[in-house]
């Protein structure tokens, strides 16, 4: 169907394609030996964004468990955020970024580190309230507090993040 679509100019093919033009330039890539590179290059720029959406995003969420008061600032503007169809945004942020590596990088970024953000820091502010008070009456510190309950309590939810 789509293949008659777009021979019949329904839809265009700039936007589109068409299934034979895709299969034309697979064969071409599998003939030159080009694929294993295209492939590469791709997998790079989705793994570069990835970790650097993961990354960023536990930082912000150590930010909003840290301060109360800005994660009621921030907390609209993410579940906004999350909300938003980040497929979507891809046009704007190619227009923004580049079609280029760059592009791509910062495409992969905005797709994790939204939900990133959201997912740890509900990881982070779901620990037992008990033992965080235990920690207190012995005197922890805020930052004792994130590196020995916070963190180990949730290395296992932060791993799964990036998968």
């Amino acid at each position: 169907m789509w293949e008659i679509l777009a021979r019949l100019n329904i839809i265009d093919v700039f936007l589109f394609s068409k299934p034979s033009d895709i299969y034309a330039l697979f064969v071409k890539y599998l003939q030159t030996g080009e694929l294993l590179k295209h492939v590469l290059i791709s997998s790079y720029e989705t793994v570069v964004g990835l970790v650097i959406g993961t990354v960023l995003g536990i930082l912000i969420a150590i930010f909003l468990w840290w301060s109360e008061r800005l994660s009621k600032i921030l907390d609209p503007f993410l579940v906004v955020l999350n909300a938003l169809p980040k497929t979507a945004l891809a046009p704007i942020l190619i227009v923004w970024a580049g079609a280029g590596m760059k592009g791509i990088i910062v495409i992969a970024i905005t797709i994790s580190v939204v939900v990133t953000i959201l997912s740890a820091y509900n990881y982070f502010i779901s620990v037992d309230e008990e033992k965080i008070k235990m920690l207190k009456s012995f005197g922890a510190t805020k930052f004792q507090i994130l590196t020995k309950l916070i963190f180990p309590s949730n290395i296992g939810n932060l791993i799964n993040l990036t998968k």
